[in-house]
């Protein structure tokens, strides 16, 4: 066997080409999702210990973008449990980045001791507030001490249709050219409306309904294909985005 680098990734292409347009496998993925959210799936996977709420594709793709974009700041809305939180922090220290900033309305202390305490997690800024206030978009501003900085935007919290927007409106005048956002939780407007897990979200009121509205109006921003076309079996369907051009 060869191993010829650039014909795999020529082979990988038009596999991936044939995947997005194959309607069974699309069809197979959502079942999956649909049935699988109802036992949690999605918390079955940790970094360090502490789980990322996430599937399996999307936590590769994140570290791919990562590893491949490399981002000087990686800005979190929503941190949860910190998983990701630690899993973008060790990325992070590998390409030598600055900071991973996690934002969340409510980081309760045992959690934030628990994420701070582990190796390597001095790159890690928790604050605690709503991501939509703009006094808290104005503190990220002046703890992003790099002037030619590289940002990684994603967007994890509050997943009603107005949320999303406001953070997507307001941390996007952060973003320069081929910086990366990543929308979580897209997939809630191609399924059912969760009845086992109460949220204010579903249906026509999702992130995915926000993103498509942002795009829509605002022409410096498109949807990333490179890895968007690859997330199937994917919380985050359509999510990862590109900007494609710099702010005035």
């Amino acid at each position: 066997m060869t191993f010829n680098l650039e014909d795999f990734q020529i082979k990988l292409i038009d596999s991936i080409n044939q995947a997005k347009e194959n309607n069974s496998i699309q069809d197979a993925a959502l079942k999956f999702i649909i049935e699988s959210d109802k036992l949690n799936y999605g918390y079955f996977w940790n970094w360090m210990g502490l789980p990322l709420i996430q599937m399996p594709e999307d936590i590769v793709l994140t570290q791919e973008i990562i590893l491949n974009e490399k981002p000087d700041y990686i800005i979190e809305l929503g941190v949860a449990w910190g998983g990701q939180t630690l899993m973008c922090s060790t990325l992070l220290n590998i390409i030598k980045g600055q900071f991973v900033i996690g934002i969340d309305r409510v980081i309760p202390e045992h959690n934030r001791k628990r994420i701070l305490s582990q190796t390597n997690s001095s790159n890690i800024v928790l604050i605690e507030g709503d991501s939509t206030d703009e006094s808290i978009y104005n503190m990220v501003m002046n703890l992003m001490i790099k002037k030619e900085k590289r940002v990684l935007l994603i967007l994890d919290s509050n997943h009603t249709h107005d949320h999303v927007l406001q953070e997507l409106k307001l941390w996007s005048k952060l973003l320069r050219k081929n910086d990366l956002i990543i929308v979580s939780d897209t997939v809630v407007e191609e399924i059912p409306k969760q009845t086992h897990r109460v949220r204010e979200w579903g249906p026509a009121n999702n992130p995915a309904t926000a993103l498509m509205s942002f795009l829509k109006d605002n022409c410096r921003f498109e949807k990333y294909v490179k890895y968007s076309d690859r997330a199937i079996a994917s919380y985050n369907r359509g999510g990862y985005v590109i900007c494609n051009e710099d702010s005035d």
